[in-house]
């Protein structure tokens, strides 16, 4: 969630959204993702939008997974944001609005799956939340990107993903247990 009239923030936290989605390595933008970069100022206008597409300046191969949408009422704007849980105020001192810079990942039901913070988030994040989204759609070109997934968990302290020690001690286990049993049996 951006503004397109804003003259700070919102620009670099989508160029740093390009960056990680050219760095990404899991999941494709267009075939098994898109973004929506949706404004939450109902002051925006086409121009406006026209004029942020403009700046972003993505690069082609983006263009089709990568959406810049507004809406049309105030009401409607609070209704989403709200269902997301984002929270954003206008400063009347400062002439902007302040709001945090976060990537909320959906899943393909729409329901949130994770909150990424803009500028702390690598390209690894960023490709294991996307696959812990779409986690309950495996399909046999993605097992290998679930399976990659299984061994990160989210660690809220840390605001990011790191190695998920439990599933790979046990996997590991498991592995040792079916060897042994397999040697003991021939």
């Amino acid at each position: 969630l951006s503004y397109f009239q804003c003259d700070g923030t919102c620009s670099v936290i989508n160029d740093e959204l390009k960056k990680l989605v050219k760095k990404g390595e899991l999941m494709r933008l267009g075939s098994d993702y898109e973004i929506v970069t949706a404004s939450f100022n109902k002051e925006d206008t086409a121009d406006t939008l026209t004029a942020f597409a403009q700046t972003l300046d993505l690069p082609k191969d983006m263009k089709e997974g990568w959406h810049l949408a507004r809406f049309e009422t105030a009401e409607s704007i609070q209704t989403f944001t709200e269902s997301l849980g984002f929270k954003f105020f206008w400063s009347p001192r400062d002439r902007v609005f302040l709001h945090p810079g976060v990537f909320v990942v959906l899943t393909p039901e729409g329901r949130v799956s994770r909150f990424l913070y803009a500028l702390t988030s690598n390209a690894s994040d960023f490709d294991l939340a996307l696959v812990e989204a779409g986690s309950n759609k495996i399909s046999p070109a993605r097992a290998l990107s679930y399976a990659v997934g299984l061994c990160y968990s989210y660690n809220y302290k840390e605001g990011r993903y790191s190695l998920n020690y439990p599933v790979i001690i046990g996997a590991g286990s498991l592995v040792i247990g079916l060897t042994s049993l397999a040697v003991a049996t021939f």
